[in-house]
């Protein structure tokens, strides 16, 4: 493992602190008077099978912003769209589900993230949105409209080497996947992530390898290399990339909450 020089810190929070124009389809929105969205049955129903099964929902943020949006849940896994009616543009949501409870980012093509859904997925009730940009959280009234199962594949359609990221604004975390190839069942990688503003404490992890097997790569760090019990997966999938600890060990290896968990999106 090599580690990074405080120019690298420079550089990377340089090229992430580019401004989503997009952005503005979640903050326009926010208006003082109210509005009413289209209402439709309550559905409570639960799903026959929870392996590939597609939601759908109305909503309301701040009692002023209608928008319906939709996800598919594959495992532990969400993909889906958001329109906020006043606008008309779908924004693509990516997020993951523990318990019932799911939290979904608003995440743009190059990686910046306009907003955070959170709630218990079935059922209806009170979810929050969460702006990372300007720090606002407002409650969310949301109705489940529609549950089915359906047949959809998350898995990658093309090859994984690429740049993968993830943006909470100009001062929230930041993370920047490369993978630069892979060869001989082995993926060749950079990652590096940092903490919210003042901060920037860094994960960075340079010229990197790791076991694939073409899904996903398990890396472990032996004893010499600062921590025995540190592993984590980085999954890829078609557009986007996951990496999460094993056994939720976030506090190993980097200190001062710095880790490289989290959803980046592919970017190229």
């Amino acid at each position: 493992m090599k580690f990074t020089y405080f120019w690298l810190l420079l550089v990377l929070l340089t090229a992430c602190q580019t401004t989503p124009a997009s952005d503005n389809e979640t903050s326009e929105a926010i208006v003082e008077e109210p509005a009413t969205s289209e209402s439709k049955e309550p559905v409570t129903m639960e799903p026959s099978s929870m392996d590939t099964t597609y939601y759908e929902y109305e909503g309301n943020i701040n009692g002023n912003i209608p928008v319906s949006f939709h996800v598919y849940r594959q495992d532990d896994l969400l993909k889906g769209e958001l329109i906020y009616k006043r606008v008309g543009n779908p924004i693509t949501l990516i997020g993951d589900v523990e318990g019932g409870y799911c939290r979904l980012l608003e995440i743009f093509p190059d990686g910046n993230i306009s907003g955070i859904l959170s709630g218990q997925m079935t059922g209806n009730g009170e979810w929050h949105w969460f702006n990372p940009k300007k720090r606002e959280d407002f409650d969310m009234s949301v109705t489940l409209s529609k549950v089915s199962d359906e047949t959809i594949n998350f898995a990658a359609k093309d090859d994984v080497t690429g740049s993968y990221r993830y943006s909470y604004g100009e001062e929230g975390y930041l993370g920047n996947l490369t993978v630069h190839k892979v060869q001989d069942n082995t993926i060749h990688y950079d990652i590096a992530c940092f903490t919210q503003a003042p901060a920037r404490n860094m994960a960075v992890l340079e010229d990197e390898t790791a076991p694939f097997d073409g899904k996903e790569a398990i890396e472990k760090f032996s004893d010499d290399e600062m921590d025995a019990n540190c592993e984590f997966r980085i999954r890829f999938y078609d557009g986007f990339a996951k990496i999460d600890y094993v056994d939720d060990r976030m506090d190993c290896m980097f200190g001062h909450n710095a880790h490289v968990s989290g959803i980046f999106r592919k970017t190229k």
